[in-house]
């Protein structure tokens, strides 16, 4: 969202390629900002035509409503469990850093838990 030069080459996006079938995710919330965009998600598996798949919301701020919520109830004692945890986020930044290794020495598998 620091592309001073007009919408026309504004990109937000990724894609994820598998072995039978790939993802599209458009971020829009980054592109015209602060204005945005609606967000995006297209699927396909190989050989078929790609497909939108609807979404609800947005990804910011919506995807942090249910934890953050979830948290202050937590904190209020009206939750007995917090629906995230800190080795759900170490299994994530786990999961990114094998990605990293994994594009620079293929079949790098995930470290052992903590």
């Amino acid at each position: 969202h620091n592309h001073d030069f007009g919408r026309k080459f504004q990109v937000a996006s990724f894609r994820i390629e598998g072995t039978e079938g790939a993802a599209m995710v458009k971020l829009g919330v980054l592109l015209d900002y602060p204005k945005g965009e609606p967000d995006e998600l297209w699927i396909t598996r190989r050989g078929e035509d790609w497909t939108q798949v609807p979404l609800e919301g947005g990804w910011f701020p919506h995807a942090f409503r249910g934890t953050m919520s979830n948290l202050q109830r937590f904190a209020a004692g009206e939750d007995d469990r917090l629906v995230t945890s800190v080795e759900d986020a170490w299994y994530t930044m786990a999961l990114a850093e094998a990605a990293f290794a994994s594009a620079a020495a293929p079949a790098t598998p995930i470290e052992a838990k903590p």
